[in-house]
């Protein structure tokens, strides 16, 4: 309703607007000059160069466009927005405008049962299974242990990354908390990071 009442009915029915501010606004695939350019050449091309809203979260793009995050370690997290595209797959597979309420409940229940059936495998592979292919350090084992499996072979591209990129450099308990100084040699300038811990 927000984007209707600041673009306008006749572009928030437009597939080929929607499509394209999609396409750049909800992907971390891009890199940021590229979003830039691709919103100029929309916004030139649908007629909103001098829309003061549009303009507006154009500068606040650093603050809500997933390309000017994409290089942030997110730790394995699906980010919200990769989240929302899951969901929006998921609900385009059981769903069109020419079903009816009947024919929309009967393919929703299917569709949950595929999904119920495929978290309980993959609950199951997580509990009762250990990976393969891996170098069993205490920081992968206890990965092992938290993460289901999909998330876990996430996980440990990270870990195996750290490992061989970063090198502990100091370590010292701060009352609860521990403080690691790490040198990574891949980061630009120095490359020392502080990372801290909670002891419980």
């Amino acid at each position: 309703m927000h984007l209707l009442l600041k673009v306008g009915h006749e572009l928030c029915n437009n597939d080929e607007f929607k499509r394209r501010m999609c396409d750049i606004v909800w992907t971390d695939s891009i890199e940021p000059e590229e979003f830039e350019r691709q919103w100029k050449l929309v916004m030139i091309e649908f007629g909103l160069t001098e829309n003061k809203w549009i303009d507006d979260m154009f500068g606040m793009r650093s603050m809500w466009i997933p390309a000017f995050y994409r290089h942030e370690p997110m730790s394995g997290l699906m980010r919200t927005t990769s989240r929302s595209e899951s969901e929006n797959h998921f609900f385009c597979q059981v769903a069109n405008s020419q079903l009816t309420l009947v024919e929309f409940m009967n393919h929703f229940d299917g569709a949950m049962d595929v999904q119920r059936f495929n978290h309980r495998k993959n609950d199951h592979i997580s509990r009762y299974t250990e990976p393969a292919d891996w170098s069993k350090t205490t920081l992968e084992k206890d990965a092992a242990k938290i993460y289901t499996r999909s998330i876990f072979f996430d996980q440990q591209l990270e870990i195996h990354g750290t490992i061989s990129e970063c090198l502990p450099m100091d370590t010292k308990v701060e009352g609860p908390r521990i403080r690691i100084l790490l040198k990574d040699f891949k980061a630009h300038g120095d490359g020392l990071l502080e990372v801290f811990f909670m002891v419980f």
